[in-house]
């Protein structure tokens, strides 16, 4: 796997973006041999850490591996943060409002 071999993720070469992508898979996937929360969470972390927690979507996937790790405390905390943020546009904070109340009914996100 590509970002097992380059472990530091960087905006300049949008490395961020396929650790989130590959979180997003790992987090939400319908298939369950396919879904690893913890591998999700790692990715997540990775790519948030990268831009320092400012893009909602970042955090939104965060908040996906999250629940899929059965922490679902911390994954109502940033779908909050996501919601309230000033740069969340309305369609995602429309999304984010659905895949809250999962969380709060400690239910992972599938898609």
């Amino acid at each position: 796997m590509a970002l097992r071999l380059k472990p530091h993720l960087s905006l300049d070469d949008h490395s961020y973006l396929w650790a989130n992508n590959l979180a997003w898979m790992l987090g939400i996937h319908r298939d369950p041999r396919l879904r690893n929360g913890a591998e999700a969470v790692h990715w997540a972390q990775q790519a948030c850490e990268v831009d320092g927690y400012q893009q909602p979507d970042l955090m939104n996937t965060l908040a996906a591996a999250y629940a899929e790790s059965g922490e679902f405390d911390e994954a109502i905390k940033l779908s909050e943060k996501v919601i309230h943020s000033p740069s969340t546009q309305a369609n995602l904070a429309e999304r984010v409002a659905k895949y809250l109340k999962l969380y709060r009914a400690s239910q992972p996100l599938r898609e």
